[in-house]
């Protein structure tokens, strides 16, 4: 397998690959991403133009079974769809930021780009987050079976309804289940006789329409989220304003460039949008971030991503949400 792009997506998509027991080959041109990648993964990793039909040929593309193509940047994705599918590539995968190169109404993607799986990170954070504010209590939804079943992931906290009782004790609605945990970072099996803890992360699974019935019957009964604030205004931040929007959900939207605050504010409807730096705690306080149901930092910037979240949790907002592309600043989430 050949991965183009040693940034977040590529290196985590090797780092899994590898870790399955695939043959893995990854490629950029930066020299400290090359460097990064030869040190944390067992795989071999070149440094070139992973667009360039040579780069991929000497990686050895005509025997890959699969391309990801996972750079920062569209048009360099889909040359390496391209050119990885002229030399007999069965399956790619590209990286796409923008929607005008991807339509999944189209067959254009697949037929003349080359491309047979694409991964649309700003969509999928922005369905993450916005199916998390719609089922209040959760902290992640996934959606399958066309949209009737959804797995969503609870934190327990201390006045959780299912804390101190067995798996098998919870009231929980009919063709519903609790899928497992995670525990002080460790897998947790559900059995009938494990007893739920606080802090306990828990994942459920059950009919869409009755998941709101099956979070309370483990978490803290939470409110509708009303209103949000949202902490950047880029891609995900704008896609997420503007499905919020469409659910019927007041949004304010905080922006620190000027030019992408009025374009932002051009887009919606209803929505406020504010030109600030926003990390400020006097400045959220002033905003009444302690009154918003739910806070929202999708910044570019992991780090001030955490900072704000963590202001707007010490003020007081209902739920925080903070975005982030590094894994390793995932454990400071909790």
């Amino acid at each position: 397998m050949v991965i183009v792009g040693g940034g977040e997506v590529g290196f985590n998509a090797a780092r899994m690959l590898s870790g399955e027991g695939n043959d893995v080959v990854l490629i950029d041109q930066d020299e400290a991403l090359v460097e990064r990648a030869t040190e944390g993964l067992d795989a071999l990793v070149m440094q070139g133009n992973g667009a360039s039909p040579r780069v991929l040929r000497e990686a050895g593309v005509r025997e890959a079974s699969l391309l990801v193509a996972a750079t920062g940047s569209d048009e360099a994705n889909i040359i390496a769809c391209l050119a990885a599918k002229a030399q007999g590539v069965e399956r790619t995968a590209a990286r796409i930021h923008n929607e005008d190169y991807y339509d999944p109404r189209e067959p254009f993607t697949q037929e003349t780009l080359g491309i047979d799986f694409v991964i649309h990170t700003e969509q999928v954070a922005t369905e993450e987050i916005r199916a998390a504010l719609l089922v209040p209590g959760a902290i992640d939804v996934e959606t399958f079976a066309g949209g009737r079943v959804q797995v969503v992931e609870v934190i327990l906290d201390e006045d959780s309804p299912a804390v101190g009782r067995a798996v098998r004790d919870v009231d929980l609605p009919k063709r519903s289940l609790v899928l497992g945990g995670v525990r002080r970072g460790k897998a947790l099996m559900s059995r009938g006789d494990t007893v739920l803890e606080a802090k306990d992360h828990v994942f459920l699974i059950g009919e869409a329409r009755r998941v709101p019935d099956l979070v309370n019957a483990v978490a803290t009964k939470a409110e509708p989220v009303g209103d949000v604030t949202i902490f950047g205004g880029g891609r995900i931040g704008l896609r997420l304003a503007l499905a919020l929007e469409e659910s019927g959900i007041a949004v304010k939207v905080i922006e620190k460039d000027e030019a992408r605050a009025r374009h932002v504010s051009a887009r919606l409807k209803r929505g406020l949008v504010l030109h600030d730096d926003g990390v400020s705690r006097d400045f959220l306080l002033q905003e009444r971030v302690d009154r918003t149901d739910a806070f929202v930092a999708v910044t570019g910037d992991d780090r001030a991503n955490l900072l704000a979240a963590m202001y707007a949790r010490q003020l007081g907002a209902g739920l925080t949400i903070a975005g982030l592309g590094r894994g390793e600043f995932a454990p400071l989430a909790d």
